[in-house]
């Protein structure tokens, strides 16, 4: 009810859209949100989906063909894998995408 009868002076001006106002910002919504998220939902599914042995094999294999990855212009390395690093840039997240969705790709899943 309260919010029913609060008004303010701005909503009646006409041609006043915030949705139009506010722009979407890359770094933060896509490079850091979304593909932060969907790492850490990766890590967490293998986590949940085997034991705890299993699971840390499998996230060790992971950082280990990371590392394996080999120099190419314009690709960052990750000597030491993904899963540990302790702040990732956006632009970092993206090199990271870049590989994984290319191993997706040579082994069929996409």
């Amino acid at each position: 009810i309260f919010l029913f009868s609060c008004q303010h002076p701005l909503w009646d001006l006409p041609y006043n859209n915030i949705y139009q106002t506010v722009t979407p910002d890359m770094l933060h919504q896509v490079k850091k949100g979304v593909w932060e998220h969907l790492l850490n939902l990766f890590q967490q599914l293998i986590m949940t989906t085997y034991e705890l042995r299993t699971a840390q094999k499998y996230l060790k294999e992971l950082d280990a063909r990371f590392t394996f990855v080999p120099q190419f212009p314009g690709l960052k390395s990750f000597p030491r894998g993904i899963t540990k690093l302790p702040q990732v840039t956006g632009s970092e997240y993206f090199q990271i995408m870049n590989v994984i969705f290319t191993l997706l790709k040579l082994v069929g899943y996409l």
